[in-house]
């Protein structure tokens, strides 16, 4: 058995790669449930166990399955114990041998609770207007999850229904087999596959959940988006993915943010950029123009002789630091001068006029720049 192949993951997947996969797959084969399957969630669990601790995962890796069994090569008669601590029989039961000798005096082996399950993380987006995420925002977000049941608050008994003893195990939450092995015979605890490992189920379970305490509903929830948020951010949304069984913890929501363009600012880090279209008459004369900023409108001061291309910097204008809305970027805007493709008469024989100035004031520069020469 491949641990990595049962959870579905490539084995460079990442801790928080290995940890959805588990609740995903645990969620959709756990014993519980219609269709969950056994020998399945054991193998999920088994690889988990595994997979989700660093040192394990590590020997794991180098050695494979039983890797807990082998430490390599040279190792002592002290390292025994320690390399060969457990072992599995063909039933799949895992034993240990301190288990197995202390059955010769009457021992037995005590099964360990289960823990139950957490609940899955989710994934979802969210779309917003360009200003929205620049000022922060708050919003409604409609989720259809698997959620506490409104209805018996997540204990899974019909309100008003007793809780009783578990007529498998009688209330122990523990179910008792004797095993005949080749070292003799021992008893072995499991935890009752019925009321897993509590004791008590529900005299009367729940009509909306069928006992599970949990169900498909639509939850909205309001989510508060900070300012200076940047399109392909993620906001991590503690406990509000799916619900733990039977008040398990829940698992978290992952809020990928999308950010609407603009209709003509763009956003580069924490500063704004924007186009300003002038004219030749403006460009070379100079002009005082009003321009919009994220808040509101400004006067921006072109200097004579300005050429096409240039930015102008307008301090403190741009995108808010997230998380520290104190400290803002810059607001840049980059000159353009526009050529007309139309003129009118009268803007035709200026422009003839302007271009015989201009290539009379050519001649004398160029002439002087010549007899530099000489």
């Amino acid at each position: 058995m491949n641990y990595y192949d049962v959870l579905g993951l490539p084995s460079d997947a990442d801790a928080l790669e290995i940890r959805r996969a588990y609740q995903k797959l645990a969620h959709k084969y756990h014993p519980d449930k219609a269709g969950g399957d056994e020998k399945k969630f054991k193998e999920i669990n088994e690889a988990y166990q595994v997979l989700k601790d660093k040192d394990r995962r590590a020997k794991y890796d180098q050695y494979g399955q039983g890797f807990e069994n082998f430490t390599g090569a040279g190792a002592g008669a002290n390292d025994f114990y320690s390399n060969f601590g457990g072992f599995n029989t063909s039933q799949g039961l895992n034993f240990d041998l301190g288990d197995i000798f202390s059955d010769f005096f009457g021992g037995r082996r005590t099964a360990r609770k289960r823990s139950k399950a957490v609940g899955a993380d989710l994934e979802t987006s969210l779309t917003l207007e360009f200003k929205e995420a620049i000022f922060g925002v708050s919003k409604d977000l409609t989720l259809n999850k698997l959620a506490a049941c409104d209805h018996c608050a997540g204990s899974g008994s019909e309100p008003g229904s007793k809780l009783v003893d578990c007529s498998k195990c009688s209330g122990s939450g523990k179910t008792e087999t004797n095993h005949q092995t080749i070292f003799g015979r021992f008893r072995e605890e499991r935890i009752c596959s019925v009321c897993a490992g509590e004791g008590k189920i529900p005299q009367v379970k729940c009509s909306f959940c069928n006992g599970s305490g949990r169900r498909q509903q639509a939850k909205t929830l309001k989510v508060k988006i900070p300012a200076g948020i940047n399109d392909g951010q993620t906001i991590t949304l503690s406990g509000q993915g799916e619900a733990g069984e039977k008040g398990a913890q829940s698992g978290d929501l992952y809020l990928k943010i999308k950010i609407k363009p603009h209709k003509f600012f763009s956003r580069r880090g924490v500063d704004i950029f924007m186009d300003q279209p002038i004219s030749f008459s403006q460009a070379a004369l100079g002009d005082k123009i009003e321009i919009p900023t994220l808040e509101a409108s400004v006067r921006l001061n072109i200097p004579k002789g300005i050429q096409s291309g240039t930015v102008i910097t307008l301090d403190d204008k741009g995108v808010p630091y997230l998380n520290n809305p104190g400290r803002c970027g810059n607001q840049k805007v980059i000159i353009k001068i526009i050529t007309p493709k139309r003129l009118s008469v009268k803007e035709r024989q200026l422009f003839e006029e302007l271009k015989k100035l201009a290539g009379e004031s050519a001649k004398i520069k160029n002439n002087k720049n010549f007899w530099q020469w000489f």
